[in-house]
């Protein structure tokens, strides 16, 4: 039996822990928010400087440039 592919929580959690110690957070926007076509579905912030600095992230893409 092959490896099942990690689910979007999966994903997401895994990043999110990987950005806390960075001083960066990763947020999950609402489908039905008026700001996902700006934001796209996943976008980190920084709160020391209150700004978004990456919107419209793929989980897998980001995962693999930081290992």
């Amino acid at each position: 039996m092959g490896k099942q592919a990690p689910t979007e929580q999966a994903l997401f959690e895994r990043l999110q822990r990987q950005l806390i110690p960075q001083g960066q957070q990763l947020h999950r926007c609402r489908l039905d928010s008026r700001v996902l076509p700006t934001l796209g579905r996943y976008y980190v912030t920084e709160p020391g400087i209150n700004a978004v600095v990456a919107t419209d992230i793929n989980l897998a893409s980001w995962l693999e440039g930081m290992a």
